[in-house]
């Protein structure tokens, strides 16, 4: 894997920040997805999405307080993955449930992953565990801001491929999660403190 050195380095730099931002750092939307985020999926808003997918991160707020996940269970790789492939599978189900148009599976994908991040933290710390695992584990959203990031670290390899099959979509984001975890061994932080940098880095 060949790697930007510079731009390593300075991540490498910014992984205590960024640690500290994910486990401090509130939401400024409920579920994470804020009106930039919508208009790169290019989703018409009006036809009811952020609605239907506001109201499936509260069904996971009401499953996670009926204890329907084993926290522990997920906190490994393997229970982590697990976990990941049953919430991709539910949305794209809730979304058909509720009569939407149904959306690429790169779209299912940044969906999924958004809500998964937005558990990184809670007010009141309500479920230490599960903030954790999220924090350690969770999936980079491959949103226009770490695309661009990734293009410039990882500059002789292959990009990710969001407009295809189900099956290439799927292939192709797996390939990039496996770059960003081997990254993350080599340099610290985790993927979603990939996300933060290149959130701190687009901003500046």
């Amino acid at each position: 894997m060949t790697i930007n050195i510079k731009i390593a380095d300075d991540y490498e730099t910014y992984v205590p920040r960024g640690e500290s931002w994910l486990a401090t750092h509130p939401e400024e939307t409920f579920g994470g997805i804020d009106n930039s985020a919508w208009r790169e999926m290019n989703i018409k808003l009006a036809d009811g999405p952020r609605e239907a997918y506001e109201a499936w991160v509260a069904g996971l707020v009401k499953r996670f307080k009926a204890g329907e996940f084993d926290f522990d269970a997920i906190n490994t790789p393997a229970g982590f993955e697990d976990f990941h492939a049953s919430l991709v599978e539910d949305i794209a189900a809730y979304w058909v449930k509720r009569g939407l148009e149904a959306q690429s599976q790169h779209v299912v994908l940044l969906m999924a992953d958004s809500a998964i991040r937005f558990f990184r933290r809670t007010d009141n710390n309500r479920w230490p565990i599960l903030h954790q695992v999220v924090r350690k584990y969770g999936h980079a959203v491959l949103n226009q801001s770490c695309q661009s990031l990734l293009k410039e670290l990882f500059a002789d390899e292959k990009r990710y491929a969001s407009v295809g099959t189900i099956d290439e979509v799927d292939r192709s984001y797996k390939a990039q999660q496996a770059r960003i975890s081997d990254f993350c061994d080599q340099y610290g932080g985790s993927p979603l403190v990939v996300n933060a940098y290149a959130l701190d880095r687009k901003s500046k």
